[in-house]
């Protein structure tokens, strides 16, 4: 009976049944598509929007306003980074139900 079980051995996946010398498959091909689509849209952008996607990460919705509080950054950068965040499809954004002059943005899932 054969073995459908795996090995890893320096960043490759050799069948236990044969110990073939060549890989079949690099690791890089077995990580979820999910996690490294959002880490890979987040590596162009600049550090302002990262530093705006974890400020979302870790509080959820937030205005404008609140992000400006929170990360200490210029109005004029906190509006480039939510626009780049946006353009990336990571941030979503609707009218704030308290104050319809406002904006809310939360991540998208």
């Amino acid at each position: 009976m054969l073995s459908l079980s795996c090995r890893v051995v320096k960043r490759f996946v050799y069948p236990d049944s044969t110990k073939a010398k060549r890989p079949i498959a690099s690791i890089r091909k077995v990580t979820p598509h999910i996690v490294n689509s959002v880490k890979h849209r987040l590596e162009d952008l600049p550090p302002s929007a990262k530093l705006v996607y974890k400020t979302l990460e870790h509080e959820g919705e937030c205005t404008q306003k609140q992000l400006i509080n929170e990360t200490m950054l210029a109005a004029r950068t906190v509006r480039y980074a939510l626009t780049r965040l946006a353009e990336e499809e990571l941030v979503e954004e609707r009218v704030s139900f308290q104050d319809a002059r406002h904006q809310v943005y939360w991540l998208t899932d």
